[in-house]
Parts: C-alpha cells; sequence; structure tokens
C-alpha cells in the first residue's frame, strides 16, 4: 500500500480520504510535498554524479 511520511513522522494513506474535500486538499498538498522531495534528491543525485564525472 502506498503511503507517505508527514512531517511528524506519521504515515499519510493517500487514497484514506477520497470523499472529503479536506482530505482531498490534505491528499494534493502531500502529493505536492512527495514530488518535491523527490525532485531535490534528484537534483541532487544528478550534482554528485556531474561532480564525479558521471553522466
Amino acid at each position: 500500500m502506498l503511503r507517505w511520511i508527514n512531517e511528524e513522522g506519521g504515515s499519510i494513506d493517500p487514497f484514506a480520504h477520497k470523499t472529503s474535500s479536506d482530505g482531498i486538499e490534505l491528499l494534493h498538498e502531500s502529493a505536492i510535498l512527495f514530488l518535491l522531495e523527490i525532485k531535490n534528491e534528484i537534483a541532487t543525485g544528478v550534482v554528485i554524479c556531474s561532480a564525479l564525472g558521471s553522466k
């Protein structure tokens, strides 16, 4: 099952609140934060690989 970790260290079930507008808002916010974290990790990895001479 797909789960994300929130800022307090608890997990978030992205599909737990399908019918609640508050839940959907939380889902969207969590998804955006999750994708930004992945983007940052990829960007950091690219920088590290470039510094090491890898392509």
